[in-house]
């Protein structure tokens, strides 16, 4: 665009600054600011403590024992393949490893569809209605 200045980005905080702005930002940015040399976040030097408490302190899963500094742990715990699961036929919670057994046997099982009267597999039903 015509009239804005070019600019630089700084290597701490990673935000793009003027150039006739650079100098001194690079000056305060990094009188306030670090590098993590674990993570490379950009963390206000007064939150220093908090930062390596918080994002490096060793998380582990309560389903599967995975562990990691929690900056790394990111979203294990939505994709941990222990993590129980509801079934979607019986409202059972079962572990997401024995899902698909458990699908098959409870999904198996046959109730009478209200509209036809005929019996229909569970796994089956959502087909069954739209038909």
């Amino acid at each position: 665009m015509e009239g804005q200045e070019e600019t630089k980005q700084c290597p701490l905080c990673l935000k793009d600054i003027e150039l006739s702005k650079f100098r001194m930002h690079d000056i305060g940015c990094s009188r306030q600011n670090y590098k993590c040399s674990k993570c490379a976040q950009c963390v206000p030097k007064a939150d220093k403590e908090d930062h390596e408490e918080e994002m490096h302190k060793t998380v582990t899963c309560e389903h599967c024992a995975f562990s990691s500094p929690a900056f790394q742990f990111k979203d294990h715990d939505s994709n941990c393949k222990m993590k129980p699961q509801t079934c979607q036929f019986c409202e059972e919670v079962i572990p997401f490893l024995d899902q698909e057994s458990h699908f098959q046997l409870c999904g198996s099982k046959t109730k009478q569809c209200e509209t036809c009267k005929d019996y229909v597999k569970l796994m089956d039903k959502a087909a069954h209605v739209t038909n």
